[in-house]
């Protein structure tokens, strides 16, 4: 069976936002498509280690009360050799489920990294004209991920991590740009 005709796929996806919760799912909304991204990750010390060009797609799922996104690794990145490997060549990286309590407004999100291997799950929502999640790993770390400078067109991506939640180093940064 093809995957277009895997029976989950079509149980997963929604065609829109679940009407009665629409203002509050529309934080997360207004990422629904396909986004160009310009992904950077850092040492604690701030030098870049890593520069990658990846494709992040948002979908409504579940009715339209929640949101996924799945990130894919494209062929020009650090690691995976040179810019003539065919983007049919690219790579998934990992995805998140977006869900939102539409009684508080506050979304939790679990993101599953497919290729490193790390799971999180944070909580947050609007904070002013950003978003802002945090949450903490099983070994303690906690994380802070901050979607800021958001137009209908692009938006940056931050995430940071602390061993006591003062002092706080960017160990990510992303730009997206929308294609779809």
């Amino acid at each position: 069976m093809s995957a277009g005709g895997f029976p989950i796929l079509a149980g997963l996806r929604a065609d829109g936002p679940f009407a009665a919760w629409r203002e509050q799912l529309m934080l997360f909304g207004q990422f629904v498509g396909v986004w160009d991204i310009d992904a950077e990750y850092y040492k604690q010390d701030g030098q870049r280690r890593y520069h990658g060009h990846w494709e992040w797609s948002f979908a409504w799922i579940l009715d339209g009360r929640a949101i996924q996104d799945v990130i894919v690794v494209l062929p020009d990145s650090d690691s995976l050799g040179p810019p003539s490997v065919t983007r049919a060549q690219r790579s998934a990286g990992g995805t998140t489920v977006r869900y939102c309590d539409p009684a508080t407004g506050l979304w939790t999100i679990y993101y599953l990294g497919a290729v490193s291997g790390i799971t999180t799950v944070l909580r947050g929502g609007a904070v002013g004209d950003t978003i802002v999640l945090e949450g903490s790993d099983p070994d303690g770390t906690q994380n802070r991920w901050t979607f800021s400078d958001i137009t209908p067109v692009s938006f940056s991506w931050t995430g940071l991590e602390s061993a006591d939640g003062t002092n706080w180093w960017r160990n990510q940064r992303m730009h997206g740009t929308r294609i779809a």
